[in-house]
């Protein structure tokens, strides 16, 4: 084997500030000569070569392809030795290198030759050093105006102490480390910016430099907290979770203190405190504090204060979310990233309004996560100043990680559940709606990893709504967003998972898909994704028309609105999605009905639980009937909610169940015929039958055909069979027996069975020679049995086959039935008297008590106890040391009668030294509908004559006497709306003879503002509708709901003032207006709703203009087009006072050709509504005009007479003379003579000259009612 030669680095690592070696080294001692080429990074370009004392040679670099090649030849003289080292390179290791840097050489390539003359060539691949340094520096955030202690540690992690520390800029020595390795100064502290560091010791060994930045304490410049705002958690019904920012200089530890409003005792729990640094704009840092509370109580308000030390928050209020609601109510928003807030801050107090239990921002919400001044602006757009409790769920755009790669910003600021790195999820549950969030990811995998996850939480979730939050849309508008991977990935994982609404942001555009599965619509089990647009600063253009068929694909898809936000009510039935624009309204909506509201409910039966459930979304199925599968495959058949057991018959089937009530298999064992009057029968057997059940089960075939008699005509007398020989007998000659005419009450039908005996003693058939008629009888009272001839078996309509002949013989019968026997009666002695007890009869009206009277040897009646769910009463007025052998029996009342049933028994001695008590009432509260105060009322009480009233502000606080009343009722008048109060009642005896009542429950209510008196009125100017009311106190604003219909209210708009112009109307609709004062203070003390108060918009009053047409001299009416408005109606009047109708038009104006010269007359002008006759205008304003003579038609010529010019006319009706007019230019006309004749000849004038002639009629009765000037007539006098 031949000597080789390798180059090789003799350290380990790099460490800055020092050299490595690499070695041009032989494996054998005969290598003559040996080149090495090679490659240093582009960081290492200091270096040395030297020959061992065995070798001698040169060395060079090329700059142009950056090698460096060592050429080495042994001495002459040198000793051969193995493994000898033949050349080092010695390359220095810069100082400013960090640890994540390399330090890296390649052998591109070399050669040797040995002592025999044997030649061959090497190389090596890359290779690559880590860059160490011997000491670490280390330093805490460093806030202007406070000192920071450095930390210096060596390279095993212990305190390395006397190591100066340098400014790296002009290597100033800042200080020098104590015995712990620790250094502090002020020395960063003057003003915020970035210094690089570095340590050093005596020995020259270095640190990695360390850039150090200083932070001003960002926020308020006092000690006071700010920005608090509620963020979503999974149990908001139990919890809360919240965040506030703090400076990080003035601001001490800060804590959260609660209590049930109303209460006096204060929780204080520790905030968690991290300090957050932001670069953006200018080095700052901030405390975010969060806090999470569990354990309150749902549907509750707390107070609270947030702080620390001496600074603290005013007392604010916050809710839990009431757990038993029916409905949720949230928003959602799209991207923010805004500048100029104007927009989204009317969004934001739009919602403010509004009653929600959560909000969604989709992501995006800042533009750059290390911006200090982003951030404060979405704390004060979500903040409690806005949005009070209200939690919120913050999903994580692309943006929300622009600077901050794992969001760590986010995480603090929203409280996060979960660690927010890209494509990290959590899922939260709000009343029936499950909400999953995806945050923003660019990647595959982690997509991926995010969509198994979301197939599996939501398979978990028993939520009516599955709802998926995402950044990203899976329907893109924009082509660029990068979300191809979402559409390639989401929409399969969401159909697999039952996901039923996508909501994300990203491309800043409003859209909505209609409801898709593999892309196709599918109204049934569609998927609805939505883009909730933006704030309306950022849009991008839609662009993907080439990837959807947007027809298909979308319902909408636009950039065309100011700012946008969604508001969804869902409920176990429904959820509603309302798209709105702050300036358009209404964009769109959509109501998806879940499953169990279109198809039904699937039954499934618990055997355990005895109960049938929907297997799809779990709510019980009581009453139910029919089949039921459980969770194994077992059948069961229930009818009306109970489990059939044992052989029955439903419809035309037949089944077997066991004593567990699962069906089991059966099977048809024989027939019987029919003959004629004995019907034949299906026998079925089940093999595997219970233990004493039959194992066969009878159902009889079809009815017998009846006799064939020998006279067809069915009054014939002694008709007689031909089949059978049977002699007809009528039904009254019969004998006629029930088998039972008293019956307790089961539940089941009532019938006995009927015996019917012929003369002869035969037995006839029911059904077959009698038909047997029963009542319903199922209900206690009394039930009927009829009786009659079978008559229904007909060969043809005369032929009445039966074994009883046709003599119109009806018998009716009357059974008894009568409620339940009383069960489980217990006697003991209470206070006050003996207390029975008993087992309630649910189908009784009530009860009778009665006690045993040994001289009547019957039982007296004692008391009567109404309602079938009470179970218990008391017997007062007991005399000590008697016996008392009780009686409880259960009746109804039927027709005005009581049926009493059978009653059951106990018995019980009266001790001697028994005194009685009063009985306690029984207390309920309500709020007085009118003025919102509480209303007690109280059950009145056996020898009660007065009842104390107590009063507290808390369950376990200290009761007040409010009131003493002889009455059974008492208004709190004293009560202030949004407080809870607690009350209890005492019955009193003044006289003495009881003792007073114990206090009755506790019951509770808080008082509601009081219900606004409202009116309406339409402005008869706009024909718009106003609603006002009267001031509520404790009002904070108050709530406008709006129908159509008079019947389904909605919410409509909140106003802080007591009036409000409904300018969203159509004429001729009528609408229902209710109005609700909301409390400031308490959900639960919003007032009830004011009476309905409707009316019909009117068409906006008509602007009347009045003129006179010249050429007629009569007045015209005209006016603008009213909206909503079909024709008009102009009224007239001579006097202004009354007005009559003159015509009606479908134009825009209206000549009065009646109107009379000289005569002034008035005019008003109404809109009539196209739709309907109650939307029609008020009269507009009055307007007059004299309505002039017509101005006359003239006429000229020379008169030839005088060889001068006649003007002529036509008589002008209402004209008693005419004024003529006169001009030589045709424009400037004088007055010239006035005449009461139809022509006017002019005398004076001149030959060869041109005359231009005018005439107006002047009005006989009226100078206003003078005629317009005629059309100017010419001629030339000869």
């Amino acid at each position: 084997t031949h000597s080789s030669v390798f180059v090789a680095a003799a350290e380990s690592n790099a460490v800055i500030g020092k050299t490595v070696s690499l070695n041009v080294t032989a494996t054998g001692a005969d290598i003559q000569k040996a080149t090495a080429l090679l490659t240093l990074g582009n960081s290492f370009k200091n270096y040395t070569v030297t020959f061992s004392d065995n070798y001698e040679g040169t060395y060079s670099y090329s700059k142009l392809n950056n090698i460096l090649t060592v050429n080495a030849e042994r001495k002459a003289d040198a000793v051969a030795v193995d493994n000898n080292i033949i050349a080092t390179v010695t390359v220095d290791i810069p100082s400013n290198l960090s640890a994540s840097d390399k330090f890296n050489y390649t052998v591109k390539g070399g050669s040797y030759t040995t002592a025999d003359g044997y030649y061959a060539t090497y190389h090596a691949p890359e290779a690559a050093l880590p860059i160490a340094a011997a000491y670490s520096i280390s330093a805490e955030v460093v806030l202007v105006g406070a000192p920071t202690t450095l930390t210096v540690t060596n390279d095993k992690g212990e305190p390395a102490a006397n190591v100066d520390i340098f400014n790296a800029a002009n290597n100033e020595k800042i200080g020098t480390t104590d015995e712990k390795g620790l250094m502090t100064t002020e020395y960063f502290s003057a003003a915020s910016g970035n210094t690089t560091i570095y340590a050093k010791d005596a020995a020259g060994l270095l640190s990695f430099q360390l850039n150090v930045k200083s932070y001003d304490a960002a926020g308020e410049d006092s000690a006071m907290p700010y920005g608090l705002m509620f963020n979503a958690l999974n149990d908001a019904a139990h919890g809360k979770s919240m965040t506030w920012m703090s400076n990080a200089i003035k601001a001490q530890d800060q804590y959260i203190r609660y209590r049930v409003s109303g209460t006096e005792d204060w929780t204080t729990v520790a905030a968690k405190a991290t300090l957050r640094t932001f670069t953006k704009g200018g080095n700052s840092a901030v405390n975010v504090n969060s806090v999470t509370l569990e354990g309150l109580n749902p549907g509750t308000a707390y107070e609270y204060q947030i702080g620390g030390g001496e600074a603290w928050s005013e007392v604010a209020t916050f809710s839990t979310i009431n757990s038993n609601s029916d409905k949720t109510r949230f928003f959602a928003l799209g991207d923010i990233q805004a500048d100029d807030l104007t927009n989204i801050e009317k969004v934001v107090s739009k919602l403010s309004e509004g009653h929600y239990d959560f909000g969604i921002q989709t992501g995006d919400a800042v533009d750059d996560a290390t911006s200090y001044s982003h951030w404060n602006d979405i704390t004060n757009l979500f903040g409690v100043e806005r949005f009070g409790s209200t939690d919120m769920i913050h999903v994580l755009g692309n943006h929300e990680y622009a600077g901050d790669a794992n969001a760590d910003a986010a995480t603090n600021y929203f409280n996060l559940p979960t660690t927010a790195k890209p494509g990290s999820y959590y899922s939260l549950t709000y009343g029936d709606v499950y909400l999953a969030v995806v945050n923003y990811t660019g990647t595959a995998p982690q997509l991926k990893e995010a969509m198994d996850w979301l197939l599996k939480d939501a398979a978990q979730s028993n939520a009516t709504w599955k709802v998926l939050l995402m950044h990203q849309p899976a329907y893109y508008t924009n082509n660029f967003g990068g979300n191809a991977e979402i559409y390639n990935t989401v929409p399969d994982v969401c159909e697999a998972a039952g996901i039923d609404v996508v909501f994300s942001g990203h491309d800043h555009s409003a859209a909505r898909t209609y409801p898709l599965r593999d892309d196709e619509v599918d109204e049934e089990n569609g998927i609805y994704y939505y883009i909730c647009g933006s704030s309306g600063e950022k849009s991008y253009p839609i662009t993907s028309q080439d990837k959807f068929d947007y027809e298909k694909i979308f319902k909408f898809a636009t950039t065309d609105f100011a700012a946008t936000y969604l508001s969804v009510t869902a409920d176990k039935d429904e959820m509603t999605i309302d798209y709105y624009d702050i300036d358009r309204g209404l964009l769109d909506t959509v109501t998806i009905e879940s499953p169990c509201k279109r198809h039904g409910h699937t039954a499934c039966y618990d055997p355990a639980e005895k109960a049938v459930s929907c297997s799809v979304c779990g709510i019980a199925l009581d009453n139910y009937s029919g089949k039921a599968p459980d969770k194994d495959g077992n059948e069961y058949y229930l009818l009306g909610g109970v489990v059939k057991t044992g052989w029955f018959l439903q419809g035309n089937d037949v089944f077997y169940a066991n004593s567990k009530g699962v069906l089991q298999p059966i099977e048809l064992d024989s027939y019987t015929k029919t003959n004629c009057t004995v019907r034949g029968k299906f026998v079925y057997s089940c093999k595997t039958v219970d233990e004493g059940d039959s194992a066969t089960y009878t159902v009889r075939d079809d009815l017998p055909p009846g006799h064939k008699y020998d006279k067809e005509d069915p009054k014939a007398p002694n008709r007689v069979c031909t089949v059978c020989g049977w002699h007809e007998v009528s039904l009254k000659d019969c004998k006629v027996e029930l088998s039972y005419t008293n019956y307790t009450y089961t539940g089941k039908a009532m019938k006995p069975y009927v015996y019917v005996t012929a003369p002869d003693g035969t037995k006839l058939t029911d059904y077959y020679d009698y038909t047997v008629i029963y009542g319903e009888n199922t209900e206690i009272g009394y039930g009927t049995v009829t009786v009659k001839p079978f008559n229904y078996y007909l060969v043809n309509l005369n032929q009445k086959r039966g074994s009883l002949c046709d003599d119109g013989t009806v018998l009716e019968y009357k059974i008894t039935i009568h409620a339940p026997t009383v069960k489980d009666v217990k006697a003991k002695m209470a206070v006050d008297g003996i207390d029975v007890s008993w087992t309630a009869v649910p189908e009784a009206d009530g009860y009778n008590i009665y006690s045993w009277n040994s001289a009547k040897k019957a039982y007296d009646l004692l008391t009567t106890v109404e309602g079938a769910d009470t179970t218990n009463a008391t017997i007062y007025g007991v005399k000590a040391g008697s016996t008392y052998s009780l009686k409880v029996s259960a009746y109804n009342i039927i027709d005005k009668e009581q049926i009493v049933g059978y009653g059951g028994t106990a018995k019980i001695t009266v001790p001697k030294n028994f005194a009685q008590k009063l009985e306690a009432p029984v207390a309920t509260a309500m709020n007085d509908a009118a003025t919102g105060y509480v209303k007690l009322s109280w059950s009145a009480v056996a020898n009660a004559d007065q009842y104390k009233v107590y009063r507290a502000d808390t369950s376990n606080g200290t009761y007040k006497l409010m009131y003493t009343t002889k009455n059974l009722s008492y208004t709190n008048t004293s009560a202030n709306a949004g407080y809870t109060y607690y009350y209890k009642v005492v019955a009193v005896d003044s006289k003495g003879a009881y003792a007073s009542s114990d206090y009755s429950k506790v019951v509770s209510r808080t008082c509601d503002c009081a219900r606004p008196v409202a009116k309406i009125a339409v402005n008869a100017d706009t024909g718009k509708i106003t609603v006002s009311w009267n001031e509520v106190k404790n009002a904070a604003r108050y709530e406008l709901l709006r129908s159509t219909d008079g019947k389904n209210f909605r919410h409509y708009d909140y106003t802080n003032k007591t009036s409000y112009t409904n300018m969203a109307v159509t004429p001729g609709t009528t609408y229902y207006y209710r109005v609700v004062a909301i409390n400031g203070r308490s959900v639960y003390a919003d007032s009830a709703a004011s009476t309905t108060r409707y009316i019909t918009c009117d068409c906006a009053k008509p602007t009347a203009k009045i003129a006179v047409e010249a050429a007629s001299g009569k007045p015209v009416v005209s006016w603008a087009a009213v909206d909503g408005a079909a024709k008009y109606e102009v009224y007239v009047s001579a006097d202004n006072k009354e007005f009559k109708l003159l015509g009606t038009t479908e134009a825009l104006g209206y000549t009065d050709t009646s109107a009379k010269a000289g005569v002034t007359t008035y005019y008003k002008v109404k809109a009539l509504c196209a739709t309907s006759k109650y939307g029609d205008s008020a009269l507009s304003n009055a307007r007059y005009i004299t309505c002039d003579c017509a101005a006359p038609v003239v006429a000229i010529s020379i008169n030839e007479r005088y060889n001068k010019p006649m003007i002529s006319w036509t008589a002008v009706d209402g004209a008693s003379k005419y004024a003529i007019y006169r001009s030589t230019d045709g424009k400037n006309f004088k007055y010239y003579d006035t005449t009461t004749k139809l022509s006017y000849t002019n005398i004076s004038t001149t030959s060869g000259t041109t005359y231009y002639y005018q005439v107006k009629a002047i009005c006989a009765s009226s100078s206003y009612g003078d005629s317009a000037y005629s059309s100017a007539a010419s001629i030339k006098v000869p």
